[in-house]
């Protein structure tokens, strides 16, 4: 059934949509170039994103579209799969992001959505972690208007000496600049950071800058230190007519081992990250209101087919934009539908202004998201709740072999502490006893509660059940995970939303796994 209807349409979602369209805008392009796609790609991803979210959400609030979590994993289709040809691996990364779409869906409608609720958290944290790594060691290059040597993670940190001393002082007088801006912009007051996004005001900064340096030509420039060029190959690439951003999937590649692992990695980690930013939101809504999240989750896999079709990047719930959204007060889908119709209109009407973007500006607003994925407060929160060893492990282990293969190794590191620490092979059951009377219910939990069998805990925390007053009694259970914590403190807030209360009853020596 499509969410939209003509009745929810306000003015007041009208403007949340162009407010966020100002904030998508520099972030979809970003991530498409970050992505190695077409920079139209993450423009059509949002448009895409937005107008069929909008009709098939199970929420009120969020925005769909592209994200820097996903660049990761974009950018490794397209490069394994091109083989040295980008366009052809973007469109069979296409193939993928449409089969991915199609899982999704099937996924919505068998109602397995909450299988993205049992990812580890802490895993979940540390590849993000481990994305914002990657973006910001590939980004402070293009910052500098470089091309480095090196392809790794850690080849690429190893090369920001050397691309330093070969920087483009004008190029990066632009990142700078952008960068500048990114971090100082939410010192502002409300009302100035509110309307104009950071990275709005350091793109057209940068625009601003790559105007006086000339970009639109190429051109020597002669200073004491060194001459360095300039020109076009410095501004964003995009077509000059919408029909020139269309590009159709590749399924030549469908038979092979290397297509169905990009195929799944798009739709398990942008299935969890959807699911997850959907949580994430429903926390914030001021109308305290709770996702449908299958439903979310169809929506969004229809997305990704037409993306998919059309040459448009994966999307998902998009935790920013989101954000964003909230806080300027949107009400319905309405404001995600018009974002989506805003950002096609500025492919259609204002290519050659978008040309203007200085590649450096995005760069500069990329080093901040990925900066913000892998801040230092992720790394000391992990070890201050005893999540450090597998933090750590993920990181390393994405840092130096491939995205799946990490998030696999912290999976396992993560299921081998809460054994050692439960002491039991019961980690995928619920061991557990209930009682109840007319308006209270008492579960009492006797295994180890871990990411393994929390969904079996999940079925049993319902509050909209006849009782008013639930007690989770874990006081014998010998472990509690980290995972089943973060989502016990958002079923108390769903108890509390309602009127009811749940009371969870802990030993005084319950020990906390790591």
């Amino acid at each position: 059934m499509v969410s939209l209807k003509l009745s929810d349409f306000n003015k007041q979602d009208l403007i949340c949509g162009f407010l966020v369209s100002l904030i998508a805008l520099p972030l979809s392009i970003g991530i498409s170039i970050a992505s190695g796609a077409p920079p139209a790609a993450g423009i059509l991803a949002a448009f895409v994103g937005g107008v069929i979210g909008a009709l098939y959400s199970g929420s009120k609030v969020t925005i769909n579209g592209p994200a820097a979590g996903l660049i990761v994993i974009v950018a490794a289709a397209i490069l394994e799969m091109g083989a040295g040809n980008p366009l052809a691996g973007f469109r069979a990364m296409l193939a993928c992001t449409l089969i991915a779409g199609v899982l999704q869906m099937i996924m919505g409608k068998l109602k397995l959505a909450n299988l993205g609720l049992a990812f580890p958290s802490t895993v979940v944290h540390g590849m993000l972690a481990a994305i914002g790594l990657i973006i910001v060691s590939k980004q402070i290059h293009a910052a500098m208007g470089v091309s480095p040597s090196a392809s790794s993670p850690f080849g690429l940190i190893a090369e920001i000496p050397t691309s330093m001393g070969l920087a483009n002082p004008a190029i990066a007088a632009i990142a700078t600049a952008a960068l500048a801006i990114m971090f100082l912009w939410p010192f502002l007051p409300n009302k100035i950071s509110r309307i104009l996004p950071a990275p709005l005001v350091a793109v057209l900064a940068g625009v601003g800058l790559g105007l006086a340096f000339d970009l639109q030509h190429s051109h020597l420039v002669h200073t004491f230190l060194k001459d360095f060029n300039l020109g076009p190959k410095y501004l964003l690439d995009v077509p000059n007519n919408l029909k020139s951003a269309f590009f159709l999937p590749d399924f030549s590649l469908v038979s092979t081992l290397v297509f169905w692992k990009h195929t799944i990695l798009i739709t398990l980690v942008g299935s969890a990250e959807a699911v997850l930013s959907v949580c994430a939101v429903d926390k914030i809504d001021l109308k305290n209101r709770r996702s449908d999240l299958n439903k979310s989750l169809f929506g969004n896999g229809l997305a990704n087919v037409v993306n998919g079709c059309i040459g448009g990047l994966p999307v998902i719930t998009e935790i920013v934009r989101s954000s964003a959204n909230v806080s300027n007060g949107a009400k319905t889908q309405w404001s995600n539908f018009s974002h989506g119709l805003i950002l096609i209109a500025f492919l259609i009407l204002a290519p050659n202004l978008l040309h203007e973007i200085p590649v450096a500006a995005l760069a500069a607003v990329l080093i901040v998201v990925g900066f913000r994925l892998a801040a230092p407060k992720h790394f000391i929160d992990a070890f201050k709740h005893g999540q450090g060893i597998v933090f750590l492990t993920t990181v390393l282990a994405i840092l130096t072999t491939d995205l799946l293969t990490g998030v696999l190794v912290g999976t396992l590191v993560e299921f081998l502490f809460v054994f050692a620490a439960g002491k039991s092979l019961r980690l995928f059951g619920l061991n557990y006893e209930t009682s109840k009377t007319k308006e209270e219910r008492t579960l009492s939990v006797k295994g180890p509660l871990a990411f393994t069998n929390y969904l079996h805990l999940r079925e049993h925390l319902n509050p909209n059940g006849k009782e008013r007053s639930l007690t989770l009694d874990l006081s014998k259970s010998p472990v509690v995970d980290h995972t089943v914590n973060e989502h016990l403190s958002q079923h108390a807030s769903d108890f509390a939303a309602l009127g009811k209360s749940l009371i969870i009853q802990r030993h005084d020596s319950e020990k906390r796994h790591h």
